[in-house]
């Protein structure tokens, strides 16, 4: 149970930061910084839910499948709360930068673990 502390963090983070109305966001740095942003966080949310699944024994293959399927869904659930949050809108872009990063960092990590144990 202790192993899925930081992925319920890191979607609480999410949480947060999605309910905060448009108007109160700053501004981006460049056109399309929100990508990296969607795909960053969510690496993050993919790496700590690998390392969940891998602690609870499932195959590195399956650990990357699964967190990244339980990120897309997660994005997909997020781009719907933002569509209740005032000045705040739906973008399927947004959902496929989530699913990406999540992919990246739960394979990042099942890798990293694989290559640190000698494998």
């Amino acid at each position: 149970m202790r192993n899925w502390i930081p992925p319920i963090a890191v979607a609480g983070l999410i949480f947060v930061a999605s309910s905060i109305p448009g108007k109160e966001l700053p501004p981006l740095p460049m056109p399309g910084f929100d990508k990296l942003e969607h795909g960053s966080i969510y690496a993050l949310l993919g790496a700590a839910t690998s390392r969940a699944l891998l602690g609870g024994g499932l195959a590195p293959v399956a650990a990357i499948g699964a967190a990244t399927a339980i990120a897309s869904a997660y994005g997909a659930s997020d781009e719907f709360h933002q569509s209740f949050v005032p000045n705040r809108s739906v973008d399927p872009f947004d959902w496929l930068a989530d699913t990406l990063g999540g992919c990246a960092g739960a394979s990042l990590w099942a890798f990293a673990r694989r290559s640190a144990r000698g494998g």
